[in-house]
């Protein structure tokens, strides 16, 4: 499924994250987000959902380091 997206790199778990996120912002709460993802410690979604802004830079070199836009 991944190849089919044409984007080169992607990860399930960056899916994932941007999956958890994605709920997050649009009023999930922490309980079914953890139901949702099997995610058990709200510690590990806060770090998904709320990253600290030094943080950020990492999360997505480590995310998206692989990603190449097909275009």
């Amino acid at each position: 499924m991944i190849k089919k997206t044409g984007l080169h790199g992607a990860t399930p778990s960056s899916f994932r994250d941007s999956f958890v996120r994605g709920l997050y912002e649009n009023g999930c709460g922490w309980k079914d987000l953890m139901a949702a993802t099997g995610i058990k410690q709200k510690r590990t979604l806060e770090r998904k959902v709320r990253p600290q802004e030094a943080e950020l830079e990492k999360i997505f070199n480590t995310l998206f380091s692989r990603v190449k836009n097909p275009f």
